[in-house]
């Protein structure tokens, strides 16, 4: 990946950022020298040709190129659940359970559920007045 690597080339690593090859020392284990201005301080670090940091790596962490990992990598996606599936849920201090049926997940990713034992036939004209927010939950056992 980084054979080719000339003094003065950018590149690029996934936690200090952009950086520039201020070595190149072809018979070394870690060959590559590469300076980053980091919070107004340089550092150097040492690379291999195929730009992991270390042996031990697993994947590189040098590119020539940027990229940016989006938020949402980082964050589970909610499962996809039916409307008027059975939960059971409780908020924070795990008290008093409840058993409801789910309607939604909310923009902040928390369950939304019909009030009263409602469900999307009987509730009562979309009206937010009788759905629920709960900080946990989890399915209900189905009968079998």
């Amino acid at each position: 990946m980084f054979q080719n690597a000339k003094i003065g080339d950018s590149v690029w690593d996934s936690r200090h950022g952009w950086g520039k090859v201020v070595g190149v020392f072809r018979s070394n284990l870690l060959p590559l020298k590469v300076l980053f201005g980091l919070d107004g301080e340089t550092k150097q670090r040492s690379y291999r040709f195929d730009g992991r940091f270390k042996d031990t790596d697993v994947s590189p962490r040098l590119f020539w190129n940027s990229f940016i990992i989006p938020v949402k990598a980082f964050i589970k996606p909610l499962p996809k659940l039916k409307v008027d599936t059975k939960v059971i849920v409780w908020n924070k201090d795990k008290t008093n359970k409840r058993n409801r049926y789910f309607s939604h997940f909310n923009q902040n990713g928390k369950i939304v559920c019909f009030q009263y034992g409602a469900t999307s036939w009987s509730h009562y004209n979309n009206n937010k007045d009788y759905w629920d927010t709960w900080d946990n939950w989890e399915l209900a056992e189905e009968e079998s």
